[in-house]
């Protein structure tokens, strides 16, 4: 097939991770799952067993110990349609779902050599992430359907395609290679794992079920989970490291967002030519090779 020369559509991407699972579900490529599954293992073998097989995307709509809440996995994984193997890859970025790996790399390629968009500013009293909220006591991301997907996990995952969020404080220079709409301060974008805080008993490191109710309380042998308190990778030659220490150099706590549920091209965006220099393409391709097949 002849390689073609393909650009991103912004108006073709899914807006949000629940767009996208339509968008996904209308093609064929998701299947759901009604029945209960457990977030310890059981959601993590799932997902391997259809990625292996190329099956469409499971989308689970009853977790164990999080009524209300839905869980799938990030999606870009191969399919098994004739023509289409990337199309999972190629409609997450508002590309046609019969693009090739290659094509997908090349637009990939153009559109962060690009200038970057300015933001589109909504009302924080109405702003969509606000819709529902958890304050003060109500704070329980036990509830959350974070899983344990390897025996080899250190704890539960809560944030995997997410974006984490945080802003220089006041008074600190902003760097000469960020892009930003405020010339005091720069909102620095990454993309991260984190998991819910917790302890696991030195004799028995991997935790058997039953492992913890829905409100963090332990049960037998298993590891108790904070409602309120996640742990992640923050490296002090990293910018959200470099940030942190700049609240800490201060002597105030750090202030940061994690969104969820966000457009899974959002971790793209994080990418650019202008902050990375010449981008490997070798390293791209088996970046986004390793992605879709997980």
């Amino acid at each position: 097939m002849k390689r073609r020369k393909l650009k991103i559509d912004v108006q073709k991407v899914p807006k949000s991770y629940r767009a996208y699972l339509e968008l996904l579900a209308s093609k064929g490529e998701v299947v759901a799952i009604p029945d209960e599954v457990d977030w310890y293992l059981e959601i993590g073998a799932i997902l391997r067993h259809a990625c292996e097989t190329e099956s469409p995307m499971p989308l689970f709509s009853k977790v164990k110990g999080a009524p209300g809440f839905r869980a799938a996995e990030m999606g870009p994984t191969v399919s098994r349609v004739p023509g289409k193997r990337w199309q999972r890859l190629a409609l997450m970025l508002g590309l046609p779902d019969d693009a090739q790996l290659l094509e997908i790399q090349d637009a990939f390629l153009d559109a962060i050599g690009q200038e970057p968009h300015p933001p589109v500013m909504v009302d924080p009293a109405t702003a969509p992430c606000k819709q529902n909220k958890w304050v003060g006591d109500q704070v329980d991301m036990t509830k959350i359907p974070a899983p344990i997907l390897h025996d080899g996990d250190g704890g539960r995952y809560f944030q995997t395609a997410g974006a984490i969020m945080v802003r220089t404080p006041p008074g600190e220079p902003v760097p000469e290679d960020a892009y930003t709409v405020d010339k005091d301060a720069w909102t620095n974008w990454s993309f991260s794992r984190a998991m819910i805080a917790g302890s696991r008993p030195q004799n028995n490191p991997t935790p058997k079920p039953p492992h913890v109710s829905s409100v963090g309380v332990p049960h037998g042998n298993g590891p108790h989970y904070s409602k309120n308190n996640i742990v992640g990778l923050w490296l002090p030659f990293q910018h959200n490291g470099m940030i942190y220490n700049m609240w800490t150099a201060q002597g105030k706590d750090c202030p940061f967002v994690i969104a969820l549920g966000v457009p899974l091209r959002s971790p793209c965006c994080f990418l650019r030519r202008r902050q990375l220099g010449m981008m490997n393409t070798t390293m791209l391709r088996r970046s986004l090779a390793t992605a879709s097949r997980w």
